[in-house]
């Protein structure tokens, strides 16, 4: 069983990568294999109910219906089995591990993360200079900056 701590701190870690956002927008098409424990706290994270399917790892084969188009795996045990074993037999399906595929984990699962601080606001705050040749996205990364 995850500890609460890790589970407040991955769940911290979601929110940063907008997981939260990106499950509400999946659609019945969507299925998503997780661990109860992160279904619940992706199920309490808004008002809103989750359109996707979703289910426990040891449940996942019963809830793998035709009109299911794309599949997210994110299990604390045997994750990369389940993916592999859902990519050979529905050959079709897209089929993504949310560790091995999203996260900033390493091979033996534990997050290399730092604990995010926003920093303060300065007064008078050094400008930022960037040299960028041309269409290397110079543009979008001032904008993502001055947004940010």
């Amino acid at each position: 069983m995850v500890r609460k701590e890790t589970i407040e701190r991955f769940m911290r870690h979601v929110g940063y990568w907008s997981w939260v956002h990106v499950l509400y927008t999946y659609d019945e098409s969507h299925l998503v294999v997780a661990d109860e424990w992160f279904l619940d706290q992706i199920r309490s994270a808004r008002p809103a109910a989750l359109k996707c399917k979703t289910v426990r790892p040891a449940a996942y084969e019963a809830a793998l219906t035709p009109d299911v188009k794309k599949v997210l795996v994110l299990c604390e045990q045997n994750e990369l089995r389940i993916v592999r074993a859902i990519q050979r037999d529905y050959p079709d399906l897209h089929v993504t591990s949310g560790t091995y595929g999203f996260a900033c984990v390493g091979a033996d699962r534990y997050p290399r993360l730092k604990e995010f601080i926003r920093p303060e606001n300065k007064k008078n705050p050094k400008p930022v200079f960037m040299l960028t040749t041309p269409y290397a996205d110079g543009e979008f990364i001032a904008k993502s900056m001055e947004l940010n």
